[in-house]
């Protein structure tokens, strides 16, 4: 019974870290979590049972080992509980100053784009990010495979940049604006040249239809 638990919850762990995390990555990537906490707890109960062998073959007291060995193994819980509980609590901390410095930037962004654009239909209006933008995070933040990296940096590619993953974050806050095309990117990126960067005046422009902000210094290669 016990094993048909076991292996239940080995292939629903997954699943239910990524409901915990609200990570969007693949099944097998979050299986690799468990499974290398399975193959940990199974190494562990070897030595702990091979230890426990070598204990009876010397005839030392069963009942003061476990006690000890219980005690140790308590405070190495304890211990790393708390280093995982303020590990975490400075990620949300980081991930809460990642989000407050991209909405201001946004709202920032898009009062220019709508006066650049001077359109009624935004929706309709392409909006084309140049380069990358960090978040402002004072001191010294803990950084995650995501947290603490903005919507106007992480998710880059050289095709397109940063518009796609950025402009979903425009749409969230209620700021519709209109998806560029590959072409479009590489126009703009060969506009951008000699150019200063965002917040700099002519770091924003028009071409041709859409609006064109300059955030770093990019080539069609990469950023």
């Amino acid at each position: 019974m016990w094993l048909a638990l076991a292996a239940v919850l080995l292939f629903v762990a997954p699943v239910l870290t990524a409901l915990v995390t609200a990570m969007n990555q693949p099944i097998r990537a979050q299986l690799t979590y468990v499974l290398v906490f399975a193959f940990y707890a199974y190494a562990l109960c070897l030595l702990a049972h091979d230890g426990l062998r070598a204990v009876r073959a010397r005839k030392w007291p069963m009942k003061a080992v476990k006690k000890t060995l219980s005690s140790v193994l308590l405070v190495l819980l304890l211990w790393t509980a708390w280093g995982q509980a303020v590990t975490m609590n400075q990620l949300w901390e980081t991930l809460y100053e990642t989000y407050q410095s991209d909405m201001l930037t946004a709202e920032r962004l898009y009062g220019e784009i709508c006066r650049m654009a001077d359109r009624p239909d935004m929706e309709n209006c392409k909006v084309v990010l140049v380069g990358t933008r960090k978040a402002e995070l004072t001191g010294r933040p803990v950084m995650g495979d995501v947290i603490g990296f903005s919507y106007f940096q992480f998710g880059y590619t050289d095709y397109i940049g940063v518009t796609p993953r950025a402009r979903n974050f425009f749409l969230t806050l209620g700021m519709p604006m209109g998806m560029p095309t590959a072409e479009d990117y590489a126009k703009a990126v060969e506009a951008c040249a000699g150019k200063p960067c965002w917040p700099a005046g002519n770091s924003m422009f028009m071409l041709d239809d859409m609006v064109v902000v300059k955030l770093s210094e990019v080539s069609l290669g990469g950023s």
